[in-house]
């Protein structure tokens, strides 16, 4: 397995180096500073608000508010430019009311998404009471049970806007990083590295076919879906088996902030 080393301008065999070159990548400087990104065009993530999220990984979804910070983290409305010490979640403008969740709680139950009416509070409702009986579920390798179980009520509620990558976000959170989360940066960045490629993750010519936005039901999809998610998480398992102890932990996250990075370099020049 190999990865683009970006010192030695060359290809080199998958390790440590992988993260130790990639991951910090994945941030805003802490001190405000303005840089330049690794890879050209990155949008890059707050450390605030990253420890914040690793904390809930460790941890474990506690109440509400741990469903909204999650759900917001990975639809993309934390404004991580705006991020601080004091304020680890910063909303983008169009959230920003979920900031106070329990004022905004009290007369609200949906927030707008895309072209729809999301129903974050009832998802976040959903999932609290529905965790204890998933955490069993998880105890017994059945992660397809908590995505079924989230894509029924979804169904029956009307739900829009909870697509199979925001619930296999919550799974990876349930888990507590047992199932690994979900990301066509980090899926592209796999396919090459695990396949011995001397190739990068995202050129203009590599077609790449997202997870269905809707979880299938028929027996034949349904097996292609399972397919699909367990070749990935045997991908990143591959990996971590390259890595030392540290970075193989579940809730060790540098691996996940390496592979999101990488997997958006479509060529040498963009790599700083």
């Amino acid at each position: 397995m190999k990865f683009y080393d970006k010192d030695e301008k060359q290809f080199v065999e998958f390790g440590d180096s992988f993260i130790e070159q990639y991951a910090e990548a994945y941030y805003y400087p802490e001190n405000g500073e303005i840089d330049q990104p690794l890879i050209k065009g990155l949008s890059r993530c707050s450390q605030y608000s990253e420890r914040e999220i690793d904390s809930l990984l460790e941890s474990g979804i506690k109440n509400e508010e741990d469903v909204i910070h999650i759900l917001a983290w990975k639809i993309g409305k934390i404004a991580h430019k705006t991020c601080s010490e004091k304020k680890p979640f910063s909303y983008s403008s169009d959230w920003a009311d979920l900031e106070n969740y329990d004022k905004w709680a009290c007369h609200s139950s949906t927030i707008r998404l895309r072209k729809n009416q999301f129903p974050i509070k009832e998802i976040a409702e959903y999932v609290l009471v529905n965790l204890n009986h998933w955490e069993e579920d998880i105890e017994q390798n059945n992660w397809f049970g908590v995505l079924e179980d989230l894509n029924k009520a979804k169904r029956e509620k009307g739900w829009k806007g909870l697509g199979t990558v925001y619930c296999i976000t919550l799974l990876y959170f349930i888990s507590m990083g047992k199932y690994p989360i979900f990301d066509q940066f980090a899926d592209k960045a796999l396919d090459v590295i695990s396949q011995n490629k001397e190739e990068f993750p995202n050129t203009d010519d590599k077609k790449y076919e997202p997870l269905p936005s809707d979880l299938p039901t028929k027996d034949e999809k349904k097996m292609e879906f399972k397919k699909r998610y367990e070749e990935y998480c045997k991908k990143i398992g591959k990996l971590k088996d390259q890595l030392s102890d540290r970075y193989r932990d579940p809730q060790n996250r540098g691996l996940d902030r390496a592979l999101w990075v990488y997997g958006h370099i479509k060529c040498a020049e963009d790599v700083r």
